[in-house]
């Protein structure tokens, strides 16, 4: 019966660790130019002059212009 309970624990503990860590999204605090947030084709945060915080999954250059990819909102 002890054995039963320990195994539902580690099971639960293992489960709830995955959920947690799956949810993680990572900005680096490192700032760059448009050029270098292009080539890093990971997640982008943009703070602008006016203090507006914008996050994209990544940026694209096409044609001289810029486009940030996002998550589509439901």
């Amino acid at each position: 019966m002890i054995n039963n309970y320990l195994n539902i624990k580690l099971v639960c503990l293992i489960l709830s660790s995955i959920f947690l860590l799956q949810s993680c999204k990572i900005y680096r605090k490192k700032t760059a130019t448009n050029d270098e947030a292009v080539e890093f084709d990971r997640g982008v945060k943009v703070i602008t002059q006016d203090d507006k915080t914008y996050k994209f999954k990544r940026f694209i250059k096409e044609d001289g212009q810029l486009f940030g990819l996002t998550k589509k909102k439901l």
